[in-house]
């Protein structure tokens, strides 16, 4: 990121993830944002869910998210 000449954060960012080899599923907080990612290939699960009337993300679908009394919102695509 700290490389890229593009100016919007989020350019930069994704930008970034083009550049990844390999599985993933990434999660970046910013003052302004919360962004999850997961590898082109989806080989790593991410879900967005609901706490609190915030989001969250979360690597399991539903153990974890039963345990603290999320809400299933959806899967992250891949890419």
């Amino acid at each position: 990121m700290a490389q890229s000449k593009r100016n919007r954060f989020i350019d930069r960012f994704i930008e970034s993830l083009r550049a990844i080899e390999g599985a993933y599923s990434l999660v970046s907080l910013t003052n302004k944002k919360l962004i999850g990612a997961r590898d082109p290939l989806g080989i790593r699960p991410l879900v967005l869910c609901e706490l609190d009337g915030l989001p969250r993300f979360s690597r399991r679908k539903t153990c974890a998210l039963d345990i603290i009394g999320a809400k299933y919102v959806r899967d992250v695509n891949p890419g």
